[in-house]
């Protein structure tokens, strides 16, 4: 079981061990743990595996343990009896409530090197260190006393005969500090930490496209929360890192790329002279401009901008807004979690998932909805007593919440579900009274909200969300252009869609079932609305896609990943746009399918 990693980049740890040579076609095999006393062998490696429970479980860890039991659940609801009752396979069953403690199991790796046969010098051999040592998982204090009970690391650590020459520490919150792991983590050895690492922006490129955005204006892009130092004195265990065992143990960082150091970008004359322009203009307008009470705006955030799939500069779908009683999310594709943090930081992420009341989920595409799992158990990390969550989507959507509770809790019992039917936009009709809605309406000060069916794939749906301060917030989710979209939102105060593809991939967008750039202003101007935010590009549109003559009435912008526009600050956008076609003209690239 993986720990709870860190939010900036939740990608599996995993660590390599070379043994020597390789075969160029080597093949890949698993090996399940199932019982205590368990081990992988081969020509090269031993591994023993050490099971570690949380206390007060640490007892179990002597007892017989059905290794089959998870498989043997899963296959009785998928294959019942023909004289027993049917199976429920719209949900687990009652008797799989993710309650069994193997959903708390960590486990700990001892890996030995073979003996070596012929002329061999052990004393040589030791003091280069040709044995590897233990790499094991702590995801909490809580299992400190399940290692300190093994008796398996005693004789890789002993002063007679001791081996361990490096420890892979896998730590959770709190563990390192902890004086129990402390006085028991030998100190001679070498130290490897993933968690307690600098929160660096590994990717130099975006780095770059980031510091260009704020310098052309700091307000509407802020930088990234990011830490060069790390949080303690310890070997970072970062992409590339070696540690050679043998015939000199040393940790060689040479081939791990270098974080991004925004001292280093250095702006085109030419690009530097219309930013300087537009700054300047920016500013001018900005003086007569009325100021609103911050507690009377609405703010967005978009936290992924692109389609599809993750790529370097736009993350997948997702978009935060900051509302005057709350916030809420509009999807959460995979690495929402991260995009927060690295937008509001460690602190600001705790208030902001604090104040999180509701999250929509347009439709069921995995880039759309893949987080919310991870931002509902860090929400239940921070939530008030009583608190609850409520999520807006297709009805097909809470049969996956329910089965994915049974393998990992969330705080599924916290949830509240409204099904998007439930609050159906229908043209001059009057929308039926629904306990839920109506209290979610008071619980985000909300006069009214609605879900719109769009031309995307099954159960795909718009949202129209208005506040009795009579801001109406739209967001188009994935579609073609929608006339019902139009007049369920009209008058809106901001417009978030979709606008995938250029114009010149018109087809390609009938045919995919999304908009292209012109539609989507059009869809914006039947609507009225006062402001358009253009999102979900193709990941063909690295950095930003090309805009048509901006001859519009109401201001119109490109979403960028972790930007926050302010709907008091709308106004800066059509001269942003100038700015970004500078910068990032040409920067499209050619691709047949990717997948948007």
């Amino acid at each position: 079981m993986a720990s709870e990693s860190d939010p900036f980049s939740r990608c599996n740890e995993a660590v390599h061990i070379s043994v020597g040579w390789e075969p160029p076609n080597i093949s890949v095999q698993s090996h399940e743990f199932n019982v205590v006393g368990d081990r992988f062998q081969d020509e090269n490696f031993v591994i023993d595996a050490i099971p570690l429970l949380p206390d007060p479980e640490v007892a179990e860890l002597g007892t017989p343990r059905d290794h089959l039991a998870p498989k043997k659940s899963v296959l009785e609801r998928m294959f019942p009896c023909e004289d027993g009752e049917e199976a429920d396979v719209s949900e687990r069953a009652a008797t799989s409530d993710g309650s069994d403690d193997y959903g708390n199991l960590a486990r700990a790796e001892i890996g030995r090197g073979p003996e070596t046969p012929g002329k061999f010098d052990p004393v040589a051999a030791k003091k280069l260190g040709v044995t590897p040592g233990p790499d094991f998982e702590c995801p909490s204090p809580a299992y400190i006393p399940s290692i300190l009970a093994s008796e398996s690391f005693t004789p890789h650590f002993s002063s007679a005969g001791g081996n361990a020459v490096c420890i892979v520490h896998v730590f959770g919150p709190g563990t390192l500090e902890d004086p129990r792991y402390a006085r028991w983590c030998p100190s001679s050895e070498k130290r490897l930490s993933s968690r307690h690492t600098p929160k660096s922006v590994n990717f130099a490129a975006t780095g770059v496209v980031l510091h260009q955005l704020h310098e052309l204006d700091s307000e509407i892009f802020p930088l990234p929360f990011y830490v060069d130092e790390p949080e303690l004195d310890l070997a970072l265990a970062q992409p590339l890192l070696t540690f050679v065992l043998e015939p000199t143990r040393v940790i060689d960082a040479s081939q791990c790329p270098s974080s991004f150091d925004p001292k280093k970008v250095q702006p085109d004359e030419a690009i530097r002279s219309v930013v300087e322009g537009i700054k300047s203009r920016i500013a001018t307008a900005a003086v007569n401009r009325p100021s609103i009470p911050p507690e009377d705006d609405v703010v967005v955030v978009p936290l992924g901008t692109g389609s599809a799939i993750p790529g370097k500069y736009r993350n997948v779908s997702s978009t935060h807004v900051t509302l005057p009683y709350g916030n809420l999310l509009f999807d959460a594709g995979e690495a929402t979690l991260g995009q927060l943090s690295r937008h509001y930081g460690p602190a600001g992420t705790q208030t902001i998932l604090a104040s999180l009341k509701l999250i929509f989920v347009s439709h069921l595409h995995a880039d759309h909805h893949l987080d919310v799992n991870w931002i509902l158990k860090a929400w239940m990390n921070v939530r008030a007593t009583g608190q609850l969550i409520y999520i807006v989507g297709p009805a097909r959507y809470l049969l996956w919440l329910k089965d994915y509770s049974g393998c990992e809790d969330f705080g599924f019992e916290h949830v509240r579900f409204v099904d998007c039917t439930e609050i159906l936009w229908d043209r001059g009709s009057e929308a039926a009274v629904n306990e839920s809605v109506e209290s979610l309406k008071q619980w985000l000060d909300l006069a009214s909200i609605t879900a719109v069916e769009v031309l995307h794939c099954d159960w795909a749906y718009a949202f129209v969300v208005e506040t009795n301060s009579k801001k109406k917030i739209v967001f188009s989710g994935d579609c073609r252009p929608s006339k019902e979209l139009e007049i369920a939102g009209s008058g809106a105060t901001i417009l978030i869609h979709e606008a995938t593809l250029d114009d010149d991939m018109h087809p390609a967008a009938v045919e995919k079932r999304h908009c292209t750039t012109s539609e989507a202003i059009q869809v914006s101007k039947g609507m009225e609305a006062k402001i358009l935010l253009l999102t979900h590009f193709s990941q063909r549109y690295p950095k930003a896609p090309t805009l048509p003559t901006m001859s519009e009435a109401m201001p119109i912008g490109i979403a960028f990943d972790l930007m926050r526009l302010k709907v008091s600050e709308a106004w800066r956008l059509p001269m942003i746009a100038e700015g970004l076609q500078a910068m990032f003209q040409g920067d499209g690239v050619e691709a047949d399918d990717l997948g948007d």
